[in-house]
């Protein structure tokens, strides 16, 4: 049985939910690596899917195109789940922060005031809308407590939802929120409400970490998608190449968080980096997969998890975006003089403006 479903896995799981080192802090491999390894695995497609930013898809969709492998741009965006205006969002998240001080900074507590959401372009026009929400978290709505954090709202993830595929995303989603604070009734009301805004391009994602967290959002996951008819799909999550890169990430984020976070997050008695085992966020083989599955003891399954590797397929066979096609028949204007310098001086004063406007700090 077990050969037969690393077959199936091999067959058809795509990687949906994936992270570059454009993920500052977090991601441990290159877009080049993530498309030469998932070439190497023999996947037919493979996503970009990095928190807050879309700076990768350019040299991810080059790198998928060099190794042979159809690439799916999407991006793990930040959730405003505060509401109100910048300042007043500002404000609440102080708060927050004072209220827990002195205690562990929880993934709960964090979706308290942003939870994540991964979105997936499925055309041109799913694009540019995942353009335009990428622009407008950034821009408008970079909340600084300790660390920016690009942020939208609902109100213009609905707006603009056309073209686009949603994805759960992990722990630090609206949804894991609600499912720890055992909120059946919260929880059923946002799988509806997601619904609404995304029809049938909603998808409940499952991860197979370790984490005990992880286990009871699945399980709740699981019901939902039974008593709601929401597909489930499979989320590698992965931060990393392999097993052994681990210790890459964790170095990586110690310096990223360093005065952020508590050294012994990172660090044991002896200075040695510490990896959690239960967070194994690596590009898994199809073995792998299903090893990581058989770890749940049943608590997924097997028809579970073949439906949640197959809607991977199926995400992967209803994008037809590319980034060519926005150039498409596209023809440079013919400028008076050197194009080089007037490009300059319209760079500068974009810049100028930007200045001006208070969206860039002045040097």
């Amino acid at each position: 049985m077990v050969a037969d479903l690393i077959a199936f896995v091999e067959k058809h799981l795509v990687p949906i939910h994936m992270h570059s080192d454009h993920s500052l802090g977090d991601g441990a491999q290159r877009a080049e690596d993530i498309a030469k390894r998932a070439a190497k695995l023999g996947r037919k497609a493979c996503s970009l899917t990095d928190h807050g930013t879309m700076t990768g898809l350019y040299p991810f969709e080059r790198a998928c195109k060099k190794h042979g492998i159809k690439p799916l741009h999407g991006c793990e965006i930040y959730v405003d789940e505060l509401g109100g205006t910048l300042d007043e969002i500002k404000a609440k998240n102080k708060e927050l922060r004072k209220e827990n001080k002195g205690k562990e900074w929880t993934d709960a507590d964090r979706v308290q005031s942003r939870s994540h959401l991964v979105l997936l372009a499925k055309n041109d026009i799913g694009y540019r809308n995942l353009v335009r929400l990428n622009n407008m978290a950034v821009r408008d709505r970079a909340i600084v407590t300790k660390k920016a954090v690009p942020l939208v709202t609902w109100a213009e993830i609905s707006e603009l939802s056309e073209g686009l595929i949603a994805s759960t995303a992990c722990v630090a989603s609206k949804l894991a929120s609600l499912a720890i604070q055992d909120n059946a009734a919260g929880f059923s009301a946002q799988v509806s409400m997601m619904r609404e805004v995304f029809g049938d391009d909603l998808f409940l994602e499952l991860q197979l970490n370790s984490l005990d967290v992880q286990q009871k959002v699945n399980s709740w996951l699981l019901r939902e998608s039974k008593a709601q008819r929401v597909p489930l799909v499979l989320g590698l999550d992965a931060h990393y190449q392999e097993k052994r890169d681990g210790l890459l990430r964790q170095l990586i984020m110690a310096s990223m968080y360093k005065g952020i976070r508590k050294r012994e997050d990172f660090f044991d008695a002896n200075d040695r980096l510490i990896v959690d085992p239960d967070w194994n966020c690596w590009f898994k083989t199809p073995a792998e997969v299903v090893e990581a599955w058989e770890a749940y003891g049943g608590e997924i399954s097997e028809s579970d998890f073949r439906e949640a590797v197959l809607s991977t397929s199926t995400i992967a066979d209803r994008i037809s975006f590319t980034m060519g096609s926005l150039v498409t028949g596209y023809k440079m204007p013919e400028v008076p003089g050197d194009a080089d310098i007037q490009l300059r001086e319209l760079v500068r004063e974009g810049l100028r403006k930007r200045v001006e406007a208070g969206f860039i700090p002045e040097a």
